[in-house]
């Protein structure tokens, strides 16, 4: 898989199946985060503080969900990375 252009693919995080209080969610019930992990970058991403791996916020505007073999991404362009979270800054799946 090449991306083309300015884009990103992120693996989009989801809220945990489980409340803080311990009531179980079921799967519907289960939202999608504006955040997730950086997996690949095209070459023409302009940012040098971008890295993959890294867990960024991003804004959910134009961002374009994909499935590759049975996994949830989504296709967002560099310049609707609004941070890089830290680890701690986070906590999701």
């Amino acid at each position: 898989m090449k991306l083309i252009g300015d884009r990103i693919l992120v693996e989009q995080f989801h809220t945990k199946d489980v409340t803080a209080g311990g009531i179980a969610l079921p799967q519907q019930s289960r939202s999608k985060l504006p955040s997730g992990k950086i997996i690949l970058m095209s070459q023409d991403v302009s940012s040098i503080d971008l890295s993959r791996g890294d867990v960024v916020l991003f804004s959910s505007i134009g961002a374009i969900p994909i499935e590759v073999r049975g996994r949830e991404y989504v296709i967002i362009e560099s310049e609707d990375v609004l941070m890089i979270l830290d680890k701690g800054d986070y906590d999701a799946e």
